[in-house]
């Protein structure tokens, strides 16, 4: 049995988008009747540092990378080349990863996907839920998603928003959430009295919303909180002078990257994730894991397993008011309330198999080979 994965994210550099076929790949890999082929901008040794090693690996070039027309163009054709290589036959499985829901459309995947015999899974992370599309491409869209033999998407709102943008039934649509590359354990709640609070992610504020965040909190500095950013990216510079703009240096932090998402949880009680859009992060499945407290914007999948008391630290909007309304709640919480809601999350999060949802995925792959 041959299996391809496509992990079309679009960037060279490891990111949440890719964890869940890279967790999924590694356990094909341990198939001694599959032969694992992947295709993606990652490099071998981003591939060995996750511990994968698949048959072979096909590096193309990360199309959102280019800096020009030009060079999309030629990036594109370079994909093309490459996957013309490939031949699949219709005992194959073919899991096309893609980073936001239109990726499809790019004419490097596309003929090849539409045009190919092997047996298609498509797996969707990011979803723009405001997004309109032209009548050509709900026409593709129904063309392609409708081949699949099954449409992943890491969460419920994702799936209902594709359903709308594309105006398709999408009746073979399933939803697995996303499953952190770690392995994730409990910790003990810390006892600093100081409610330390973790916003993690990329360095972009428009799709991250790290300044709106520091806005809302510019309104509780008589409350005893830190916020620790950390990450990467092209706005940390910004979120810098938004901190000093607030006047907030003595309670916000920059600590940039950390290797296991321990090293955050062991001294932070509070995840804080003000995104624009989102599919299924994974800083949500790692905090819950870690069994701690989530505040989050209510977009993509943020909010689906926040269950019970949690609920009230849902920001309806990503905006300063609604996220203000959610500190607020969350500022009035005992310590006891708090490591209730901590518990919850855990059980929750282990409900939802959220440290074993790659499994889920290999499963659906390897019973779509096994029909003939």
């Amino acid at each position: 049995m041959k299996i391809f994965i496509i992990g079309a994210s679009g960037t060279s550099k490891w990111s949440g988008s890719d964890g869940l076929w890279i967790q999924t790949a590694k356990l094909l890999c341990n198939d001694p009747n599959t032969d694992v082929y992947t295709i993606s901008p990652l490099s071998t040794t981003t591939l060995d540092q996750n511990d994968l090693k698949p048959t072979k690996h096909y590096q193309i070039p990360a199309i959102a990378e280019a800096k020009s027309r030009a060079g999309r163009i030629t990036r594109k054709l370079i994909a093309r080349l490459v996957l013309a290589q490939l031949n699949p036959s219709t005992k194959d499985v073919i899991l096309f990863s893609q980073g936001s829901i239109d990726t499809f459309l790019d004419r490097a995947y596309r003929r090849w996907l539409l045009s190919s015999k092997g047996k298609l899974v498509t797996l969707t992370q990011l979803n723009t839920e405001y997004q309109c599309y032209s009548k050509v491409e709900r026409k593709i869209a129904h063309i392609f998603f409708t081949k699949a033999e099954a449409n992943v998407f890491v969460s419920h709102r994702n799936l209902e928003t594709a359903k709308r943008q594309f105006l398709i039934p999408l009746e073979n649509g399933i939803v697995i959430y996303n499953s952190p590359k770690y392995n994730i354990s409990p910790l003990k709640w810390p006892e600093d009295k100081c409610l330390k609070l973790a916003c993690i992610g990329r360095f972009e504020t428009q799709t991250k919303g790290q300044v709106v965040l520091i806005q809302a909190l510019s309104k509780f500095r008589e409350v005893d909180w830190k916020l620790s950013f950390f990450g990467a990216g092209p706005d940390e510079s910004m979120i810098q002078e938004a901190i000093q703009y607030y006047d907030l240096t003595s309670k916000c932090k920059i600590r940039g990257h950390v290797n296991h998402p321990s090293e955050i949880w062991k001294d932070h009680h509070v995840l804080c994730l003000t995104s624009t859009m989102e599919g299924f992060p994974l800083v949500i499945s790692e905090a819950m894991l870690s069994q701690r407290i989530c505040l989050v914007s209510d977009v993509g999948g943020n909010s689906e397993l926040l269950l019970g008391p949690q609920k009230e630290l849902i920001a309806l909007a990503p905006n300063p008011i609604c996220i203000s309304k959610a500190l607020e709640k969350l500022f009035e919480l005992e310590t006891s309330s708090l490591k209730h809601l901590a518990t919850l999350n855990l059980a929750n999060a282990k409900k939802a198999k959220l440290d074993v949802s790659m499994n889920q995925l290999a499963n659906v792959i390897t019973h779509i080979a096994s029909q003939s």
